[in-house]
C-alpha cells in the first residue's frame, strides 16, 4: 500500500507539471496560454487567472458564493475551494474573509437543524448566534442561555419546555399581536420588538418562501419565474409551485408578468402599452403549449390571419401582429376606443364566455 501511494503521488505530480507546461484554452476569454499562467480547478478544468479572478471578485462582492462554479458549460461544478480562492483573491484580502463568512452562513442556512437566537441581537449589531434545535424544534442559546422554539422563534421559559412540544406554534397574527404588546414598552427589548415588527410587516408584503428549502425570497421586479438563491430552485411567484420552464404560465392562470411590472416597464421605455405587452406575452407562451390545445384556444385574426391566443374567458382579443381588435365569437373587427360597445349591445356577443 505504501508503494502504491508513492506511485500515485508521483503520477499526480508528473501530470500537474505536464499540464503546467502545455498550452491551455480559457473557457471564458478563449485565450491560449501555458497552464502555469492560469488556475486548474478541483474539477480538472482550466481558466486563466484574470477571468477566474474577475468571477471570484464579482460573486463575492455581490454575496452570491453559490454562483462560483466551473465556467465550462457542461460542468458547472462548485469547484472554487479555499485554495483556489487564496490564489485568486490573496491570502490576506478582505474579499477572501468575506467569502469565508458567506460560505459559513450559507452552510448554516442550509442545515435544517440550525436556527439563530432571537435575543442575542437585541442591539441589531448583526452578531447572530447559531443554535442547534432538537426534534421538537426546541433550541437553547449557549451564549445567553435562552430557550426558544426554532419554528416561530418564541422565547420559552424553562418551565414551559416540558409541555411546549404538545402545543402549536403561534401564528403570524399571534406573533404580530405579541410584538405589538412588547413594542409598547420601553428599553432595549421594546426597541428590538418595534424593529422586528416593522421587518415582519415588510416581509409579509414583499417576500415568499421557497417551496423546497423554505428560504425567504424578495422579488423587486421581473417576471413571475423566480430563482431561489439558496437551493437554486425555480418556482412561480404567483402560486408557489416548483417549475422548470415557462410552460406553467402557458397552461395555468398564473401571469408571467403582472400589471405592476408592465406599468414599471412602460415608465422606462414608453413604447409598449398593456394590451401590446399582453399580446407579446401570449405569443411567447404559445411555444410552450401543446399544439392541439393551442389550436383550441387560439383564434384567427380577421385581417392578417395570424393565430391569436384567447386568454381565459375574454372574447375581446387583440392581434399581436397587426394590433387589430376583434371579437372571438363572431370575428367582427372592433373600432378603437369603442370596442366595449360591441359587447354591450342587446343580442350581441358576451365579453366573457367559456367558448
Amino acid at each position: 500500500m505504501e508503494v502504491a501511494m508513492t506511485l500515485l503521488s508521483h503520477n499526480q505530480r508528473a501530470n500537474h507539471e505536464r499540464r503546467q507546461r502545455e498550452n491551455q484554452v480559457c473557457p471564458v476569454c478563449f485565450d491560449e496560454l501555458p497552464g502555469s499562467r492560469g488556475v486548474f480547478l478541483s474539477c480538472g478544468h482550466f481558466g486563466c487567472h484574470d477571468c477566474l479572478q474577475q468571477m471570484a471578485r464579482l460573486y463575492t462582492s455581490e454575496g452570491d458564493v453559490t454562483a462560483l462554479r466551473c465556467p465550462v458549460p457542461d460542468c458547472r461544478v462548485p469547484c472554487f475551494d479555499a485554495d483556489v480562492l487564496r490564489q485568486l483573491l490573496g491570502s490576506n484580502s478582505k474579499l477572501l474573509e468575506k467569502w469565508e463568512e458567506l460560505s459559513l452562513k450559507h452552510c448554516l442556512d442550509s442545515m435544517e437543524d440550525v436556527v439563530y437566537c432571537p435575543r442575542c441581537d437585541l442591539e441589531g449589531d448583526g452578531q447572530r448566534v447559531p443554535c442547534i434545535q432538537d426534534n421538537e424544534h426546541m433550541a437553547t442559546c449557549e451564549v445567553c442561555g435562552f430557550t426558544f422554539c426554532g419554528k416561530c422563534r418564541t422565547v420559552m421559559a424553562l418551565a414551559l419546555v416540558l409541555y411546549r412540544a404538545s402545543t402549536e406554534c403561534a401564528s403570524v397574527d399571534d406573533r404580530l399581536d405579541a410584538l405589538e404588546a412588547r413594542a409598547a414598552g420601553i428599553g432595549p427589548e421594546a426597541k428590538a420588538a418595534r424593529a422586528e415588527l416593522l421587518t415582519l410587516r415588510h416581509l409579509a408584503k414583499t417576500t415568499k418562501n421557497c417551496p423546497k428549502c423554505n428560504f425567504g425570497i424578495e422579488k423587486s421586479e421581473g417576471c413571475s419565474k423566480v430563482l431561489c438563491g439558496n437551493c437554486k430552485t425555480h418556482f412561480c411567484w404567483r402560486c408557489g409551485k416548483t417549475i422548470t420552464g415557462y410552460d406553467h404560465f402557458a397552461t395555468s392562470d398564473c401571469r408571467l408578468f403582472d400589471d405592476d411590472e408592465i406599468r414599471r416597464w412602460n415608465q422606462r421605455v414608453h413604447q409598449v402599452d398593456k394590451a401590446q405587452a399582453r399580446a407579446h406575452e401570449a405569443r411567447f407562451l404559445a411555444q410552450f403549449m401543446d399544439p392541439e390545445r393551442l389550436r383550441e384556444q387560439s383564434r384567427e385574426c380577421p385581417r392578417c390571419r395570424a393565430a391569436v391566443l384567447k386568454e381565459s374567458k375574454n372574447n375581446h382579443l387583440r392581434c399581436y401582429a397587426c394590433m387589430t381588435q376583434f371579437c372571438a365569437r363572431c370575428f367582427e373587427v372592433l373600432p378603437k376606443g369603442k370596442a366595449s360597445e360591441h359587447f354591450n349591445k342587446l343580442r350581441s356577443c358576451p365579453q366573457h364566455s367559456d367558448e
